[in-house]
């Protein structure tokens, strides 16, 4: 009875040492995968919506067990949980910062302050504030209208160009063409007309 419990144990000890040979030798046998990684920043944008925003998309390589790599700006101002290389091919990774913050935006343009903006109570960080340049004026190329507010006060410098003449009131008169100058004409000389009489009758003796 004692052998028969003793060989029950050992081959108990086989077989787990067989199944995490398999276990190991698939994380260490040399092949590695792809990982598609979908880095997501849970906040509240400046309007009040709670939002789940995708930040970058990006693919990764590496061994299973492994970790994987988190995004090197949003590391550095919100929390994440740690992740690895496994089975699935597409992972959302979640970036989140339950904290208010405030943003002041200065609108600039040819070096002077045009326009002025301070965020609703609602913003946290990682949320988006919506850029909206003042009447008369526009967004240089390029800019993106949603910007994530990075710590707890922002203030931001926003360039913005001149789509016209702006006005008092802000009212913008783009577009109006100069009116062409009229060339002045000579004067045009009449000659005199020689006023025509009536004919006169002569009375008769």
């Amino acid at each position: 009875m004692i052998n028969l419990r003793v060989q029950l144990v050992l081959g108990a000890m086989m077989l787990g040492s067989l199944g995490g040979a398999v276990v190991t030798g698939y994380a260490a046998d040399g092949k590695s995968v792809t990982v598609k990684v979908r880095h997501m920043v849970e906040a509240t944008d400046d309007d009040g919506e709670k939002v789940d925003w995708l930040y970058q998309q990006e693919s990764q390589v590496g061994k299973i067990g492994e970790a994987l790599r988190p995004n090197a700006e949003l590391s550095t101002f919100l929390t994440y949980s740690a992740r690895s290389f496994g089975e699935d091919a597409e992972v959302d990774w979640h970036y989140h910062r339950r904290v208010p913050a405030h943003v002041s935006v200065a609108y600039s343009s040819d070096g002077r302050t045009v326009g002025r903006y301070s965020s609703t109570p609602k913003l946290t960080i990682g949320g988006r504030v919506k850029l909206v340049a003042p009447a008369g004026y526009a967004l240089t190329p390029g800019k993106g209208v949603l910007q994530m507010a990075t710590k707890k006060e922002n203030n931001w410098t926003i360039p913005v160009v001149v789509i016209g003449d702006v006005t008092e009131g802000n009212e913008s008169t783009t577009d109006k063409k100069p009116e062409k100058p009229v060339p002045e004409q000579p004067p045009v000389l009449v000659p005199p007309v020689a006023p025509v009489l009536p004919p006169t009758t002569v009375p008769q003796p």
